[in-house]
């Protein structure tokens, strides 16, 4: 990973949530943006000087990165370069302003513990490279700061968001019973068996190497040299198979045949061959041991894991909700100037 991965991930992490913001159509605040401004939420004004600041910043990556960006005036280049930007720093206020109202605050110490987490993970601890790449993308310590504070809040939120959820320990239980019963299969082992194979080109060369392999063939030799299925070949062809998870040829061969007795060259579906073999495919299967009967988990041995399961995803679910709530709520107090407003935006109450 490259010593400029931290900058460049914080800066695509706070693009990507920027997606969460948008549309403040349907408003009924009657916020109108000041001269000088890209746009505003609440009482959080984001100036047209910080955004030529962070497009320049970006531009600036993209020319460290040796990539092409439109020639500025173009369509292309607000879609590519000034919309996502702007769409970040809107993120950025609507965040703050979200946390603001549910009472979260990323501390300087936490900021800095991360930051300083973030150096060791991409520059070995190394200060000096990290300081090099702040000079070579012309950006701040306290402007990287800003970044992971911002991230530092969104895990607030998250979590925050998740704490809301409330599960009494009968319903769980209910829940959990339930949800077993329904998905019992999904917790029983089937039965497996190991044996030895090799998987050849033509049926003429399965029948050679099985005629080898009876005489007392080495297994070991046979399957690196001629075995098309690598992971086999490196084990002397040995293989762990297990009910439904290979395909029905060999499935019926392996677990039909008693020990140590070799099959008849059987042939592999024609999903083998382009991948495996070129125009046919063949197995030779020996197994090497008896059939293992396959067993179902209790229901108190997964339990633990089911109740697990569902707590993250009725938390996942409320998250979902709650953010979509909280987002609707302060587009309602986003506004744009008309020039920045982005594409979606249909709202004819946005200021200029």
């Amino acid at each position: 990973m490259t010593r400029f991965s931290l900058l460049a991930a914080l800066l695509a992490a706070v693009v990507l949530a920027a997606g969460c913001g948008g549309d403040s159509s349907g408003s009924s605040v009657p916020t109108t943006v000041p001269k000088g401004d890209v746009a505003v939420v609440g009482d959080r004004e984001i100036t047209v000087d910080q955004l030529d600041k962070q497009i320049a910043e970006k531009i600036r990556a993209a020319k460290i990165a040796k990539q092409k960006l439109p020639k500025a005036g173009t369509p292309e280049y607000d879609q590519q370069v000034v919309q996502p930007v702007v769409a970040a720093l809107v993120f950025r206020a609507q965040l703050e302003n979200i946390a603001d109202q549910l009472g979260l605050k990323a501390g300087d110490d936490e900021v800095h513990k991360r930051l300083q987490q973030n150096i060791d993970q991409y520059y070995g601890g190394d200060r000096k490279k990290f300081e090099t790449d702040l000079k070579r993308y012309n950006v701040s310590e306290q402007e990287v700061a800003a970044q992971v504070r911002l991230v530092v809040l969104q895990e607030k939120l998250q979590k925050k968001l998740q704490s809301e959820v409330k599960v009494t320990d009968a319903d769980a239980d209910a829940d959990v019973k339930a949800y077993y019963d329904q998905h019992k299969s999904q917790y029983a082992s089937k039965d497996s068996r190991p044996v030895r194979f090799v998987l050849v080109d033509t049926k003429k060369l399965a029948e050679k190497l099985r005629t080898q392999l009876e005489n007392g063939g080495s297994w070991k030799t046979i399957a690196k040299k001629y075995s098309n299925d690598p992971g086999s070949a490196a084990k002397g062809g040995q293989f762990e198979v297990q009910r439904g998870a290979v395909v029905p040829q060999f499935e019926k061969a392996a677990f039909a045949l008693p020990v140590g007795e070799l099959s008849q060259p059987v042939k592999a579906p024609a999903s083998y061959v382009g991948s495996a073999c070129k125009k046919t495919c063949y197995f030779v299967i020996e197994p090497t041991g008896a059939v293992k009967k396959g067993t179902q988990q209790s229901f108190d041995s997964v339990k633990a894991t089911i109740k697990s399961t569902l707590m993250s995803q009725r938390q996942s679910s409320h998250v979902q909700q709650r953010a979509q709530a909280l987002i609707k709520a302060v587009n309602k107090i986003t506004r744009y100037a008309p020039s920045y407003r982005p594409p979606s935006t249909t709202s004819t109450n946005s200021g200029g």
